[in-house]
């Protein structure tokens, strides 16, 4: 090929080119951004480094978020006391994380049709302290935040 024909086709097919540069540079920054996030997100996995505290021996934390999960979608509404019951069985700020961590696993586990039921009607996000407070009153949730406070827990809603 002859550098005039390398550069007819680059002239001729400029926007096209651009569109094509765009796009994978798009994808590139995706990419770098995913892989730091999970590389991120890998350091600071453990809930006991994050907060400085232990959790608590003997606590399934998956069966905790699995019953809290189905408390706020209860067929006659949210079901408070088991909320209230599965925030007093923690114990220190490690196993509130671990809560909203295994909480969004069994969201993501759910199947799409599930999620987007939940979604729907009952508006839950996968993510424990924001579906606290769209689930519950305001009295509702100062209760759950003395449950935790009395435990030494910091709660984020």
């Amino acid at each position: 090929m002859k550098t005039t024909d390398v550069k007819k086709f680059f002239k001729k097919n400029k926007t096209t080119l651009l569109i094509a540069l765009g796009v994978a540079a798009v994808l590139v920054v995706w990419i770098i951004v995913r892989n730091s996030t999970r590389r991120k997100d890998n350091e600071n996995n453990n809930p006991e480094t994050i907060t400085g505290t232990s959790i608590t021996p003997g606590i399934d934390f998956r069966e905790l978020a699995e019953r809290m999960l189905h408390a706020f979608i209860d067929r006659f509404g949210t079901d408070e006391d088991a909320v209230y019951a599965i925030l007093d069985q923690l114990r220190t700020q490690a196993d509130w994380v671990n809560l909203k961590r295994k909480y969004q696993e069994v969201w993501k586990d759910e199947n799409w049709l599930a999620q987007g039921i939940h979604m729907l009607i009952s508006m839950k996000t996968g993510n424990l302290a924001q579906d606290l407070k769209d689930e519950l009153t305001n009295s509702e949730l100062q209760q759950c935040r003395d449950i935790l406070l009395s435990k030494g827990i910091t709660p984020d809603f």
